[in-house]
This record gives C-alpha cells, structure tokens and sequence, in this order.
C-alpha cells in the first residue's frame, strides 16, 4: 500500500539520467564542432554551455544528450 504511494517516483527515478558527461571543445569550423569527451554520434543532441569565470572569459564544455 505504501509503495503505491511512491509509485510515480519510482518510475521517474528509473528514466533519469544520472551520470553527466563532458568534455571540451577543441575545433569550430562553420557548423561543425569538435570536441575532446563526450562520445557523441552523428544526430545526437549536445547541450554548449560557455562557463561564468572571474575574468569572463574561458572555453566551452560540451555534453550529450
């Protein structure tokens, strides 16, 4: 009866992804970005975030969807 309760928890416990993957950019060329890290393939879908350093500057990270 009790696990009723919890049962929709359980189930978007199960579908979460837990484990974050990155990596760096190494290489931008018009469209294309390369990167040193996540293995990503042709099609998948990789979030680009630019890091919020003290000077304002450094490079980017890289992780796959």
């Amino acid at each position: 009866m009790e696990t009723a309760i919890f049962e929709k928890y359980f189930d978007i416990a199960e579908e979460a992804d837990l484990i974050k993957c990155t990596g760096k950019i190494t290489k931008v060329q018009g469209l294309l970005i390369e990167s040193r890290g996540p293995q990503a393939i042709i099609g998948e879908l990789c979030t680009i975030e630019a890091p919020q350093s003290e000077a304002g500057q450094g490079g980017s990270s890289s992780t796959p969807k």
